[in-house]
């Protein structure tokens, strides 16, 4: 049906004014999203796709408490989730990290040493994300971050925010190793947030590289590998709190890990709605995707669409 209804004219406006950073183009962009119904084929999405997830979720090993996976899907669902753009962040992976140790274990494990150690993890987590929005910034110019001047745009900052970034990153495993290294999976722990990293690093590569395309040439199989690259933190939180828990079975990671693959999808394509069409006062960013053409979320029904 969008095939049909599109236009030679629109593919055409896509090509002319897409990547341009200026006001009038980026505005003549979401105007064609909105004529391409982009914001109520969204909408239809994000519904089934919570509804996949919830399903996905019942038909899983009894053996890992559901709640744990909704603790993350349901913050998420209508855009809940993307409180963490909001002034100063609400540290949901951390949080979540905590809440889902809670629920893998006795009420007698709930100690004060273990709640400690999995804040020492969730912290780790909130580390690497802080990581990653300082080095995305970066490399999609964007102005601002959570209500303020991104950290590189600060005048004595600028380029020593890379620095910044590294320490950041390396301080997650001087935690570890201060905290961990006596634990029998303290070697799955760091194995997991190399794993996670490197992981992003991968989708941020893919990201970098799909701005020189033709905005016309976006596969669809691009973005979700981006999207689900660059949103491993959801897995990363509950394969933390599954080993501080005492699990060992690798089925139990495996059906987590599938599981928080699709919620954190459901997430990146949430985040690049929200950078086209959400409001920068309630975000606290100023969205530069379409500036940058950057591929987001929007391709995936304007390629349909055009």
């Amino acid at each position: 049906m969008y095939v049909q209804r599109s236009t030679d004219a629109q593919k055409e406006i896509m090509k002319r004014n897409f990547g341009k950073d200026d006001t009038e183009a980026v505005a003549t962009v979401k105007q064609l999203y909105k004529d391409l119904s982009l914001p109520d084929l969204y909408a239809t999405y994000e519904e089934d796709s919570y509804n996949m997830i919830k399903t996905q979720i019942q038909r899983i090993s009894q053996k890992i408490p559901d709640e744990i996976f909704l603790i993350l899907l349901d913050k998420m669902y209508k855009r809940k989730a993307l409180e963490y753009n909001m002034q100063g962040g609400k540290k949901l992976r951390g949080i979540s990290l905590i809440q889902s140790y809670e629920l893998l274990v006795p009420k007698d494990l709930r100690t004060e040493n273990n709640i400690k150690l999995a804040g020492y993890l969730g912290w780790c987590v909130e580390m690497l994300h802080a990581t990653f929005l300082i080095l995305d910034d970066i490399m999609d110019r964007s102005i601002t971050r959570r209500g303020k001047p991104c950290w590189y745009k600060l005048e004595d900052i600028q380029a020593s925010a890379v620095n910044d970034a590294a320490m950041i990153y390396f301080g997650i495993y001087q935690i570890i190793k201060e905290h961990f290294s006596h634990m029998d999976y303290y070697t799955e722990l760091v194995d997991l947030f190399h794993e996670t990293a490197f992981t992003m690093i991968l989708g941020q590569v893919l990201d970098m590289k799909s701005q020189k395309q033709d905005v016309l040439t976006f596969k669809m199989e691009q973005y979700k590998t981006i999207a689900i690259y660059k949103s491993s933190y959801g897995y990363l939180s509950i394969a933390c709190a599954l080993h501080l828990a005492g699990y060992t079975s690798p089925e139990i990671f495996q059906q987590a890990k599938e599981i928080f693959t699709e919620i954190g999808y459901l997430f990146q394509t949430q985040d690049d709605f929200m950078d086209c069409f959400g409001d920068s006062n309630k975000t606290g960013k100023i969205g530069t995707d379409i500036q940058e053409t950057t591929i987001q979320f929007s391709h995936r029904f304007t390629k349909i669409s055009l």
